[in-house]
């Protein structure tokens, strides 16, 4: 799969953890609320940006496979970014093309962590690869999900 922005740009703030196969960048999105996901490096399963927008929403857009390998990361970043209290996290996962069961694992503890702090969570995803997985262990109805255009899935929850 590929993951690309066009003339997408990486402001000073950014930061890459050393070490990790995966992309990780911070930056203000002032475009439109859910652009293309940038490409990741050569041999990056995941990687993940994490961007501030208005309104106190924060939100990580996701490229690649997120698995047993990778969830930690998503688990971690997600876990980072509630701390902050934003007033609602969404999980941009239109780049995801492999969703695997410590992915759903990741999600439903973001889930619980984001009730608990009381911060709102939504995905946003059309692909078959993120919602099969969902719909296929039922928890779908557990997520507000929205397609791409912002419009809701048909198993949409309190999130």
């Amino acid at each position: 799969m590929s993951c690309t922005t066009p003339g997408s740009r990486t402001t000073p703030g950014s930061r890459t953890t050393p070490g990790q196969n995966v992309g990780v960048s911070h930056r203000e999105e002032q475009a439109e609320e859910f652009p293309t996901v940038p490409e990741p490096r050569t041999g990056d399963p995941l990687r993940v940006d994490v961007l501030a927008g208005p309104s106190g929403t924060s939100t990580l857009r996701l490229c690649g496979e997120i698995d047993l390998a990778t969830s930690p990361l998503l688990h971690q970043r997600a876990m980072d970014e509630l701390a902050r209290e934003p007033r609602q996290l969404v999980l941009d996962l239109r780049q995801v093309d492999f969703l695997g069961s410590s992915g759903l694992a990741a999600l439903v503890e973001i889930r619980t962590e984001a009730l608990r702090r009381g911060v709102g969570l939504r995905l946003v995803s059309a692909s078959r690869a993120v919602l099969r997985p969902l719909i296929a262990t039922r928890l779908l109805d557990l997520f507000d999900v929205d397609d791409a255009s912002g419009g809701s899935q048909d198993g949409t929850g309190s999130g």
